[in-house]
């Protein structure tokens, strides 16, 4: 079983969003320390998460409706952030930090 398949415990109270559009849109930098993020979205998405994360059509690509897990892997310790592209249609992105 890989780290990725275990429940996980939120990293933080509250979590953040990113409208999607026909540009890549980035969250605002987030603290490290989760090591994963769950997003979902309203419409279809494409999503990068890092430190200087910037979404492509070559990206992780999430119907709608979806939940899904991605890792945050350590880079330099500085802070880390979601950056979405809508596929088909605007639309926003939820996210939460677990560790």
């Amino acid at each position: 079983m890989d780290r990725l398949s275990v429940l996980r415990e939120p990293a933080v109270a509250a979590g953040f969003n990113v409208a999607s559009g026909g540009a890549a849109a980035n969250s605002a930098n987030q603290n490290p320390g989760p090591t994963a993020v769950m997003v979902w979205g309203t419409a279809d998405f494409y999503v990068e998460v890092g430190e200087s994360a910037v979404a492509t059509t070559g990206s992780t690509p999430v119907p709608a409706g979806t939940p899904i897990f991605l890792p945050v892997l350590p880079q330099t310790g500085a802070p880390w952030r979601v950056s979405v592209l809508q596929i088909s249609a605007a639309g926003t992105v939820y996210c939460k930090g677990f560790v």
